[in-house]
């Protein structure tokens, strides 16, 4: 049988598994996400779901943590640093399991 005539095939099921791969992997990352900030010291995850995730403005943030707005952003400066290495010692932890 000459398998170049025979028309290509793309499976649905192809598909499904990609679709579902990537859901896997984007929960993993927002697991590792989460113990990230868990990590963190209590302001600085508190500025970080303020502003990235619920959305706050500076002054909004300010009003409710009763900070000056340079000093959450100095917080903010911090905990995006110490985010980063919380973020990435998780991901080295998944590279040892693998």
């Amino acid at each position: 049988m000459n398998l170049e005539v025979m028309p290509a095939h793309h499976s649905n099921e192809n598909t499904a598994v990609d679709k579902m791969t990537r859901q896997v992997q984007a929960r993993m990352y927002l697991d590792d996400m989460v113990d990230a900030l868990s990590v963190l010291p209590d302001m600085e995850r508190k500025v970080i779901i303020l502003k990235y995730i619920e959305g706050l403005q500076w002054f909004a943030i300010s009003d409710r943590l009763h900070l000056s707005v340079r000093r959450l952003q100095e917080v903010m400066q911090q905990a995006l640093n110490d985010f980063g290495i919380a973020y990435a010692g998780t991901l080295d932890l998944l590279d040892e399991g693998e």
